[in-house]
């Protein structure tokens, strides 16, 4: 029988701390991203924000959303549709800590709701952000835009904010909802109908090293190489379509070892063996790190087996820890653990579980004294990740205190950080007038 979200969170108690809302909003948000069936997935993902929402509210602050919003686009679209996430919030937090995201252009509607409600009020700071956004995209329409032509390059163009692009709002809004690339070609390619693809690609006279043109409501993180869009066999290696890239390396398509990473996301084996029977190198490292990203356990075992590099495996949890891959984590940690010959350096992995979150594992370490830096260290790596929470946890460990911290929190805008920050330099002082 079909077990329902609901289901799932109502007879389940795998979250009870802010802790562990935020790690599996960061772990849903990265698979979303990076999942190859991740189409599939988008109606699961509006359940679960749904059926969690109250709970979400009350285990996290709006700071804490905005850092786990501006990773995932369509996570981000969810928590604002469902107003979990206050947009007003989110922009004026986005101007100030991240003035040169292209998420300005993605929140295209929501900006403009914004600067209509706060006409008036916008600073100088605001309009100067509106009104000088860039946009990075490829002019080019459907027509070539191969390797081989200097008109490939993407073109830096300045718009303003509020002009939209050249398609009604409404079906912007509707494409954006659904993140996927909708060039010429490019749904034939999602579904490998090769019949179609052979038709069109005859019919506009399209060359065969032809790239996909960016569309800003394509929400897909594809493993840019030189800032330039995926080739027609990447993309097709990055959707499993089999068919199609058989068709393409019959016809001479040019591929890299970039290729690679691609099909690590498509997770058909069929095409990682097409790329190794052509002789395309591997980079390993890269290769076993981005798998672990798209949550590619499989085949990031296979990488590591081709490699024979015992190495990738320090690299390979410091990967887990931030793609939030704990299935993995777990399991490289278990064979660090049984090898005498790896050394796993417990000061940069308490920093990566500090830059990412972890406050409940940092706190762990913290408490069984399996933590070698100074507490005081580990306070900036807080600061510097304006986790209030997490200052707070190394705080109760720590006795010194120091006004660099209160300085540096405001210089990077962290205001959660600092709002902990002045609360305990208050305590100090009065604790020294006593």
């Amino acid at each position: 029988p079909k077990i329902s979200v609901k289901e799932v969170f109502d007879h389940s108690d795998i979250i009870k701390t802010s802790s562990q809302m935020y790690l599996f909003l960061q772990c849903l948000g990265n698979i979303i991203n990076y999942h190859y069936e991740r189409v599939s997935k988008l109606d699961y993902l509006k359940k679960i924000i749904n059926h969690l929402s109250n709970k979400i509210t009350e285990l996290l602050n709006q700071t804490q959303l905005f850092y786990i919003a501006k990773n995932s686009k369509l996570l981000l679209l969810t928590l604002i549709k469902t107003r979990i996430l206050d947009i007003d919030f989110f922009v004026k937090y986005l101007i100030r800590l991240c003035p040169n995201s292209n998420l300005a252009y993605y929140l295209t509607p929501e900006f403009k709701e914004y600067s209509d409600k706060h006409t008036n009020q916008l600073d100088s700071s605001v309009q100067e952000f509106f009104s000088s956004k860039e946009i990075i995209y490829n002019s080019q329409d459907e027509g070539d835009n191969s390797d081989d032509e200097e008109n490939n390059d993407y073109e830096i163009v300045h718009e303003n904010l509020f002009e939209m692009l050249h398609i009604d709002m409404d079906e912007y809004i509707e494409l954006r909802e659904k993140g996927e690339n909708t060039s010429i070609f490019t749904k034939q390619i999602q579904e490998d109908n090769f019949e179609d693809f052979n038709i069109l690609m005859e019919k506009n006279g399209m060359k065969i090293n032809k790239r996909i043109d960016f569309q800003i409501y394509d929400s897909h993180d594809y493993p840019l190489f030189k800032n330039t869009m995926p080739s027609i066999f990447e993309y097709a290696a990055y959707n499993g379509s089999l068919e199609i890239c058989k068709y393409l390396t019959l016809q001479n398509a040019n591929y890299e070892s970039q290729s690679w990473l691609y099909a690590i996301h498509g997770r058909n084996a069929e095409i990682i063996h097409l790329l190794e029977e052509h002789g395309i190198e591997c980079k390993y490292s890269e290769a076993f790190l981005y798998a672990i990203k798209c949550h590619n356990n499989n085949f990031a075992e296979y990488i590591h087996g081709q490699s024979s590099d015992d190495s990738l495996l320090i690299q390979g949890i410091i990967e887990c820890i931030s793609s939030y891959n704990f299935l993995y984590l777990k399991t490289l940690l278990s064979i660090i653990e049984s090898d005498d010959d790896q050394k796993l350096s417990k000061s940069e992995l308490i920093e990566k579980f500090i830059k990412c979150g972890y406050s409940n594992t940092v706190d762990h370490i913290i408490k069984t004294k399996q933590n070698e830096n100074k507490p005081e260290e580990l306070i900036e790596f807080a600061i510097e990740a304006n986790n209030s929470n997490l200052i707070e946890i190394l705080f109760e460990n720590s006795t010194e205190f120091t006004i660099k911290w209160v300085e540096k929190a405001i210089e990077q805008d962290h205001f959660d950080a600092l709002k902990i920050l002045l609360e305990k330099f208050v305590f100090v002082v009065m604790s020294f007038r006593l």
